[in-house]
């Protein structure tokens, strides 16, 4: 099995199933473009002089190919299929790519169009300024908070016994980062709590809670999403249960372990609970 991309040239804005439609016809070869633009020439130039056909390259190095066979191409499009083993290193080439040219790009294992820029409406342009724009308000009040973090004191008694009583489990343990890929849209990341004892609730030592999370390119006010921040740290861990997925319930502004040095506060809330 392949990951699969298709780049063609577009004349108009698409939705997510015009252009699977129009990847199938491609796919299927009901719809075979005889049209030429120089855009598509140009990304399959670029894109093959950094990842050559795999029908050009030499026996012994088809190991390092990232293609699974031959693009299928005319002078519209480029339907690509990769390993699975690399495509978290070659989709977002391609997808920069197509980009630069001012391709759309189709990601079929996702349902997912990317238009270029001369493609996206005006509107969209409009409600992208907006947004950053109170993506900056929302970090600076951020920034407001952190500088007054020691007031909230994430760590106080009442603190912890409120977030234990809104907990699902407990556990005390390392939090491990196994991977993190890039993606279009930012770093799909997996890991998970590694338990050495169960406080409350299912887990038990020796098992790992897991997690899936995405985290976005650069340094924006998104902090607290990152979850990769919290590599390597051991304390005691408030988890939620929603809809079968695990979540780290934090006591401050971002999510994160309690220091073991509040052990016993924690195991006096849970011996609060257990009394009611």
């Amino acid at each position: 099995m392949s990951f699969d991309l298709g780049v063609w040239y577009g004349d108009k804005p698409l939705t997510d199933a015009e252009a699977g439609d129009l990847y199938l016809k491609l796919c299927e070869q009901t719809w075979v473009p005889i049209d030429r633009k120089p855009a598509v020439d140009a990304f399959y130039t670029e894109l093959t002089n950094r990842y050559p056909e795999i029908d050009t390259v030499p026996e012994d190095e088809l190991d390092a190919c990232p293609w699974s066979c031959a693009h299928d191409r005319s002078g519209l499009h480029v339907v690509m299929a990769m390993r699975w083993s690399m495509c978290a290193e070659i989709a977002p080439v391609v997808h920069e790519l197509a980009a630069k040219h001012g391709l759309v790009c189709y990601d079929p294992q996702e349902s997912k169009v990317y238009l270029p820029q001369c493609l996206k409406p005006r509107s969209s342009t409009l409600k992208y300024w907006v947004y950053r724009l109170l993506l900056r308000g929302v970090g600076l009040l951020a920034a407001i908070l952190c500088a007054h973090a020691q007031e909230l004191d994430p760590n106080a008694p009442a603190t912890i016994a409120a977030a234990v009583n809104s907990s699902d489990a407990v556990v005390k343990g390392k939090f491990v980062v196994d991977s993190c890929w890039p993606w279009i849209d930012g770093w799909h990341c997996t890991g998970g709590i590694h338990v050495q004892e169960g406080l409350l609730g299912p887990w038990k030592a020796t098992q790992v809670v897991p997690f899936r999370w995405k985290e976005h390119y650069g340094s924006g006010c998104f902090i607290c999403e990152k979850w990769s921040r919290l590599k390597g740290e051991t304390g005691i861990w408030l988890l939620n249960r929603k809809d079968g997925l695990w979540s780290i319930l934090g006591t401050g502004l971002c999510s994160g372990a309690i220091p073991l040095e509040h052990r016993g506060v924690v195991d006096g809330a849970i011996k609060q609970r257990g009394a009611r």
